[in-house]
């Protein structure tokens, strides 16, 4: 980033709508919406990097909501991109209401605004910037010329740099001279005083935008991808739920050039013979035998779920039915089976969140003949049936460790119901390696583990950390656990760049460093990220996703894990954006190779 323009004085141009800037203290007032003005009065929203307080907004349309009886989050915010606002609790006379998207008609008036440009009266203080593929950090730059100032909400929410026209685009910037806040400003650069920091970002490109849920005539092509996998023929295979002929989810293949071939789609929900193969597929794995195996997390004979193969030509077959939440008497094979992985046995192990002698989940072991066996039953947290300690619900699969045991976490459970990691014998003897406790190590882990090569496991929790946006940790075989990351996006800490709330099993690259995603966060829309982190905790944002539902879209919220092809590219999906806002597959280019 540079200017050659010389310094001048800076003045700003009138706005229709200012923002006057009264102070940055958080107001702690709930919303309210007032029913004669049609006007709603903010008490914080989250719009970028930056924080609003005492914001009041007119409002346009109602998009969706109210639903629930309880908040979905702790925190407004405001999409630039869709010109939505999502209110977490408002009140409207005497009423409450909950989790609503309303657009924004005007600006009527905010009380100040934390983690945006600032201004002195000679140069803009600015705590990141995209400039192409990398994003600088902390930059102090004079500014020659205002282009405009057109006021308003945040059309865009970081700021931007084109080199082309030595223009920097601001969502808003504080006056502190005369303590007034702007909105949507562009201005030509005069020079670059210093910069902070420099973090590379990637090339992102996309495959593959998914569009089987987008009401297209003839398309059936899928919707909401879960995680992929490389097959021993370079392909990529992966499902998608709902999408495929029939809603019910299906299989696809993607070629390394993009051309997608679906080769199986569900057909429902069971119960009757023509549709006992299953819906809503998650992951696969490729077996020894060259099939891909998976796992539905309906449907089957009893509507509990199925473990299925399928060739890479899309010949089908169910291999179980589970009948483990309810619909068998006496059952406790598990329900809702999560994913598999194959053992060093060539058998294949999963877990199931519901099911099992206390309905809190299962591991389990099938042959490739369908039979099944329960390893073992998980009895839950505190007032569990079992144990009281050993974990519930578990969200992931296993993984083999170099000693021969699997390992996993589960959701909630262990000492804390925060969810545990737990280790487990191939003949069924649990051990709880570590519960978390909800605090700075974090809580909900939702995601497999991975086994680095100093033989530590590295996985992910979805919520808690120092900054309540999720961490990475490590834990030792012994169950020694250690906090090697606590994300600080999406709203948590004012001008973060960082992503927050990772979902995604982590994946060793041949650097020696973890690569991994978060669903939200990032210096870009709140889209997620693609981030890099040593084993010593130090972290790279690669990329940050922002969800433009335009063409060329590169998709958000990055829900499910990474795969490698040993060329340094990685590949993953998204479950939303893209052309149709259905998600994508992305590859991110020379991902581990350049870094």
């Amino acid at each position: 980033m540079q200017g050659t323009a010389s310094m001048r004085q800076f003045s700003w141009a009138p706005l229709t709508c200012l923002l006057w800037l009264a102070g940055t203290a958080m107001a702690s007032a709930a919303d309210s919406y007032n029913l004669a003005t049609g006007e709603l009065s903010l008490s914080t929203v989250v719009i970028g990097g930056a924080t609003y307080s005492n914001m009041v907004v007119g409002i346009g349309a109602i998009i969706s909501g109210p639903t629930g009886t309880v908040a979905n989050g702790s925190v407004d915010s405001y999409d630039p991109r869709t010109n939505q606002l999502t209110i977490q609790t408002v009140t409207a006379g005497s009423n409450t209401y909950f989790n609503v998207i309303a657009t924004v008609a005007a600006v009527v008036s905010s009380g100040g605004v934390t983690g945006a440009d600032t201004y002195n009266g000679t140069s803009v203080s600015i705590p990141f910037v995209q400039v192409g593929g990398r994003i600088y950090h902390n930059v102090v730059a004079t500014v020659a010329s205002v282009v405009r100032v057109a006021g308003g909400m945040p059309a865009f929410a970081t700021n931007t740099y084109d080199p082309a026209t030595n223009q920097l685009g601001i969502p808003a910037v504080m006056d502190t001279l005369n303590n007034q806040a702007y909105t949507n400003v562009i201005v030509t650069v005069g020079s670059v005083s210093s910069v902070g920091g420099v973090s590379s970002s990637i090339s992102e490109s996309i495959l593959h935008p998914f569009s089987g849920a987008s009401g297209i005539p003839g398309t059936d092509d899928g919707a909401v991808p879960t995680s992929l996998i490389l097959g021993s023929d370079g392909s990529l295979y992966g499902t998608t739920f709902p999408g495929g002929a029939n809603q019910q989810g299906m299989v696809f293949k993607l070629s390394p050039l993009g051309v997608e071939s679906i080769l199986y789609s569900f057909t429902g929900n069971g119960g009757v013979a023509a549709s006992v193969d299953g819906a809503g597929p998650t992951s696969l794995v490729q077996g020894s035998d060259g099939n891909l195996h998976g796992t539905t997390k309906a449907g089957g004979m009893y509507n509990e779920g199925t473990v299925f193969s399928i060739t890479t030509s899309g010949v089908e077959a169910v291999i179980y039915s589970f009948s483990g939440h309810g619909g068998l008497p006496n059952s406790s094979d598990g329900a809702l089976p999560v994913a598999l992985l194959e053992g060093s046995d060539h058998s294949f192990y999963g877990t199931t969140q519901l099911g099992g002698a206390n309905n809190l989940g299962t591991a389990f072991n099938i042959t490739t003949n369908g039979v099944e066996s329960v390893l073992y039953s998980f009895g839950g947290g505190p007032t569990g049936a079992t144990s009281g300690t050993d974990g519930a619900t578990p969200a992931a699969g296993l993984v083999q460790g170099s000693d021969g045991n699997f390992y996993g976490t589960t959701q909630t459970g262990g000492a804390n119901n925060a969810g545990s990691v737990f280790s487990l014998t191939p003949a069924g003897i649990e051990t709880v390696l570590y519960s978390f406790a909800g605090g700075t190590d974090g809580e909900a882990p939702d995601a497999a583990l991975v086994q680095g090569n100093d033989g530590k496991f590295y996985g992910t929790t979805y919520l808690a950390g120092a900054y309540d946006g999720g961490t990475v940790f490590s834990v030792t075989p012994a169950g020694v656990e250690t906090v090697i990351h606590s994300f600080s996006g999406g709203g948590h800490l004012s001008g973060s760049t960082d992503g927050a709330n990772p979902s995604a099993a982590l994946i060793l690259g041949s650097d020696g460093n973890l690569y991994g995603t978060t669903r939200a966060g990032g210096p870009q829309f709140f889209g997620g990220t693609l981030f890099k982190l040593t084993r010593f905790g130090v972290e790279t944002v690669l990329y940050s996703f922002n969800g433009l539902t335009a063409a060329g879209a590169d998709g958000d919220t990055p829900t499910l894990g990474l795969v490698a092809d040993g060329l340094g590219n990685l590949f993953g999906t998204t479950a939303g954006g893209g052309l149709y806002g259905n998600g994508v597959v992305f590859e991110a280019s020379n991902a581990i190779a350049t870094q």
